[in-house]
């Protein structure tokens, strides 16, 4: 049996990208062998300067089916061809039709082949889905490109309109098109029929921006705007030619534009001369000292006291002030009672990597030894340091920060409302791992807030999120930017203070669901500059299933690629490498490769090692197919799903 020409055997995948590179169009495609399984075929389809690649199973009884996600109906057929003709039509479960074929080169052995390995069971030469005539004539005097041009123009205009568009466009193409050809041949300079195709298909548009006009300019006349030479009156499309309604319709659109131009001009310059007349002042943004002020005044920070051990000097207590700006060292001694030591004399905090809880503190001077502090935890030194750093930006007399401090929470919310209240999340003082209580309560300078399956509306979701800072920190953040996909959303909000730093805000999203084309899986996210620092910020709900971790890796790498976020100058990298810092969270849905039960007597046992052993994520960043260069910190999970 003679193999299709569109099937490539087994060529590698990398091959079959590079020829559909070199198609450029979309709905370009080719069948290959599968690479992973054997006895199976994969589809590749290039749509939006990406290759989708679909895998084709047989079944027990040997009919051919595209592998779809769970709840996508299954389609088999008994032939490679029969496939390939039946996902030419659009909304079949693909990211696009198939409409051109792209050829494998001819072999000597095409002619002869005996079968064996020649697996498709009928050829297939041309794109479209009816047969074209085997000329190779330029003029459309066949059926199929009229087919073609319907079928393309009827994907894109699923309404009502566009219905009708279809049936001006099918009167025209088997008719007048041949017209106009032989028309042009004799020199005419024009489609005559084609415009008159245009004429009818805006007969209706002629009213519509009559309508509009007569509308803004009563709104012109209420800002005393002087539009008498914009007004035209309602034009009969009867007895005129089809160019001159043309012509007509142009000029009224001009017309159009020019008046919202002239109009918003003339509505600032009325609202100016309103608070120039009438002594009214436009509200500015609040200054920065008066910031500070009603921060500092908002609520008062408490003193915090840490045991440590000093090297050489033994046990003591340190007391941070941070509205006074003072550490308090009492040596629990008589003899020497309680040290002062002033914000601006410590010089530097330098933290031990081998002794988690060791803090080593420069005071002075780096000429002076510096002092080495033993914590009780590393907990107890984190909170120390947040401390010491709010105290230092809090006395500073730079303008600008040092460090800053970035919350960022992910939460599936399973289509659930959430509670009334969110404090102990947005302070971490849930069941998993949480900070010390010294630093709990304080307000981080930027929240991040990423949730799967939201079933509130984007503007309920904000608020309310916006609600639980102003009560966790009695303060009112401001909203960066929030994006939404489907149920997928991510809110950004910083400090007041702040939001003059924040500079080049964008925000994106990126479908993995059902072939890169639904919303229910995919990314958002969110970039911006904190002064002349990148932040960019990413939400995402990866394809679900034990099984799917293969598909899981796909979606990371896509979101990537084609997550539009950052500097435009730096596009042609994916998005780890367009940032100073790149905070990524969601649910990626890897999951743990051990049965229900033994994952039970793990967790019983708090046996977390075991179980990170298990961890397809973690195997996968292994293995650098996923998140290979981030950093995460460990968790403990408050979900199980069995």
């Amino acid at each position: 049996m003679t193999a299709a020409a569109w099937y490539h055997r087994d060529i590698s995948r990398v091959q079959a990208e590079e020829l559909l590179a070199h198609a450029g169009r979309d709905g370009s495609f080719l069948v290959r062998d599968s690479e992973s399984v054997p006895g199976a075929y994969a589809l590749c389809l290039l749509f939006q300067r990406h290759v989708h690649t679909y895998r084709i199973l047989p079944d027990a009884d040997g009919l051919l089916a595209v592998q779809a996600t769970q709840g996508v109906q299954v389609n088999c057929f008994r032939t490679l061809g029969d496939l390939i003709l039946g996902y030419q039509n659009p909304r079949k479960g693909l990211v696009a039709p198939l409409l051109y074929p792209v050829m494998r080169e001819s072999e000597p052995n095409d002619e002869s082949s005996d079968g064996d390995d020649e697996k498709p069971g009928s050829t297939f030469a041309t794109p479209p889905p009816r047969a074209m005539s085997p000329t190779s004539h330029p003029l459309p005097s066949s059926s199929a490109a009229p087919h073609l041009l319907l079928q393309r123009l009827q994907e894109l205009s699923p309404n009502s309109l566009g219905c009708e568009i279809v049936t001006l466009l099918d009167e025209y193409l088997h008719g007048n098109v041949c017209k106009d050809l032989e028309n042009m041949k004799g020199g005419a300079s024009g489609l005559q029929h084609f415009q008159c195709i245009l004429s009818r298909a805006c007969v209706s548009l002629h009213s519509e921006i009559d309508q509009t006009l007569s509308s803004l300019e009563t709104l012109a006349k209420v800002f005393d705007h002087p539009s008498g030479h914009h007004t035209f009156p309602t034009m009969q499309n009867t007895g005129k030619s089809p160019e001159e309604n043309m012509d007509n319709l142009l000029h009224k659109l001009t017309a159009l534009c020019n008046l919202l131009s002239s109009l918003e001009k003339r509505v600032l310059k009325a609202l100016q001369e309103a608070v120039t007349n009438h002594n009214l002042s436009l509200q500015s943004a609040t200054p920065p000292e008066a910031v500070t002020a009603t921060k500092k005044h908002a609520r008062p920070n408490p003193v915090h006291s840490f045991q440590v051990k000093v090297v050489r000097y033994g046990r003591q207590t340190v007391s941070v002030d941070i509205d006074a700006g003072v550490l308090l060292f009492d040596k629990k001694s008589g003899s020497f009672g309680v040290e002062t030591v002033t914000h601006d004399r410590i010089v530097q905090l330098v933290k031990f990597q081998r002794g988690s809880a060791k803090l080593k503190m420069v005071v002075d001077s780096h000429h002076n030894p510096p002092r080495e502090l033993v914590f009780e935890s590393m907990k107890k030194r984190e909170a120390f340091c947040r401390l010491l750093q709010l105290m230092k930006a809090a006395h500073s007399q730079q303008s600008e920060l040092d460090v800053i401090s970035v919350f960022v929470g992910t939460w599936n919310m399973g289509d659930t409302p959430p509670p009334a209240s969110l404090q102990t999340w947005v302070t971490c003082c849930g069941l998993g791992l949480t900070p010390d209580e010294s630093i709990a309560s304080l307000p981080h300078d930027i929240y991040a807030v990423g949730t799967q399956d939201n079933p509130q509306s984007e503007r309920e979701w904000v608020e309310h999120i916006r609600a639980t800072l102003r009560s966790a920190t009695n303060i009112d953040f401001k909203q960066v930017a929030v994006q939404s996909l489907w149920n997928i959303r991510l809110a950004v909000f910083v400090k007041p203070e702040h939001e003059g730093r924040i500079s080049k805000v964008n925000t994106a999203s990126v479908k993995t669901g059902l072939g890169n084309t639904l919303g229910n899986k995919g990314a958002v996210g969110v970039s911006l500059l904190f002064n002349g620092t990148s932040m960019g910020f990413v939400n995402c709900h990866l394809t679900s299933g034990s099984d799917k971790a293969l598909r899981r890796n796909h979606n990371f790498q896509d979101i990537l690629r084609l997550l539009s976020l950052g500097e435009k100058q730096l596009s042609t990298f994916d998005i780890s490498l367009r940032f100073n810092h790149l905070f990524w969270c969601g649910d990626l849905n890897y999951r743990l490769d051990l049965d229900a039960l033994d994952i039970l007597k793990h967790v019983s046992k708090r046996e977390f090692e075991e179980l990170m052993c298990a961890d397809q994520l973690t195997r996968e960043r292994h293995r650098r197919k996923a998140f290979f260069n981030f950093r995460g910190e460990d968790f403990v999970s408050t979900h199980l799903s069995i």
